[in-house]
């Protein structure tokens, strides 16, 4: 069991230096996932307003929201994990890449 321990630990050393692009893949993963769906209730809330006015919305939104949302959800989510044991930190990242492997199936996205 021990060298269980020691990989986990060997590993959330390789792990740890690339905390910040591990979480803006996991952050711009979901965003892909769920883009659609953003873009759908987003499309639905303008679809009232002049083509000029909804062009610059969706320009807004695609442009500037979803990059401010992964600069400020990737921030948080190194935050998240910099806090970490290495075991612990083997784990979550391991979990989130699965749990967004499961999202994007059950969605039909991959």
């Amino acid at each position: 069991m021990e060298y269980l321990h020691e990989f986990a630990v060997w590993l959330a050393g390789l792990l740890r230096p690339h905390l910040r692009e591990t979480s803006v893949a996991l952050v711009a993963t979901v965003l892909v996932i769920y883009g659609g769906n953003i873009n759908s209730a987003l499309k639905q809330q303008i679809q009232g307003l002049n083509v000029v006015f909804r062009l610059l919305i969706f320009i807004a939104v695609c442009a500037f929201g979803y990059g401010v949302a992964t600069v400020f959800l990737a921030s948080l989510v190194q935050l998240l994990l910099a806090d970490l044991s290495p075991v612990s930190l083997v784990i979550a990242i391991v979990g989130f890449f699965v749990l967004v492997g499961i999202l994007a199936e059950r969605k039909k996205a991959i």
